[in-house]
């Protein structure tokens, strides 16, 4: 799901022989292909959304030329995530503002869940702001740290108590997940909370 155009170049150069001469009509190669381009979000890795549609054309080209058919079989189903989860997700992008640019097709996601998948939880929060702030001598301001009134560690706080109540209620632990942009001020301060 993160190829880069390299990867896909060697994949091409690979399969070059399954289109050329007399071989090409005379034995049935195929080739597999399973990717998901809304997936593909490591771009430190060279990931290239837009290759898996550019390759899915560069084949159907080639299987067009030697008379055979490239089956393109979107898969809609989630093996991780249930109803609540996907539903909030489709939700999200059911307008045509918001689908725009997520995939080549340029149509509006639709997601299935596996009937014995967890129902998990959706909550909208608020966004947090900051407090005012007081006036303070250049001596006296933190240079790095976050204090206890700033968005990221009311957040954190949040989470941790929301976190907490679940656990009372049943849910375990493991069944927690916490996702964040990256790492930083708010990662920190959820790790601080939960501790």
């Amino acid at each position: 799901q993160d190829t880069s155009p390299k990867q896909w170049e060697i994949i091409r150069l690979l399969t070059a022989e399954f289109f050329a001469g007399a071989g090409a009509r005379a034995v049935n190669r195929t080739i597999f292909a399973v990717g998901d381009e809304k997936q593909s979000i490591f771009s430190f890795q060279g990931a290239a959304p837009r290759e898996f549609d550019a390759m899915r054309r560069t084949f159907a080209t080639l299987c067009a030329a030697i008379d055979r058919d490239l089956h393109y079989v979107p898969f809609r189903h989630s093996f991780r995530s249930g109803p609540n989860l996907l539903g909030a997700v489709d939700k999200v992008f059911e307008r045509p503002q918001a689908y725009r640019g997520l995939s080549a097709d340029n149509v509006r996601p639709v997601h299935e869940w596996l009937p014995e998948a967890m129902p998990g939880l959706v909550e909208i929060w608020d966004t947090i702001k900051p407090k005012e702030k007081r006036e303070i001598e250049a001596w006296d301001a933190p240079f790095d740290e976050l204090t206890e009134k700033s968005p990221q560690v009311r957040l954190a706080t949040k989470i941790a108590a929301n976190v907490k109540r679940w656990t009372k209620q049943g849910t375990r632990a493991g069944d927690v997940l916490i996702l964040v942009r990256q790492r930083g001020a708010v990662f920190e301060a959820i790790i601080r909370s939960l501790k």
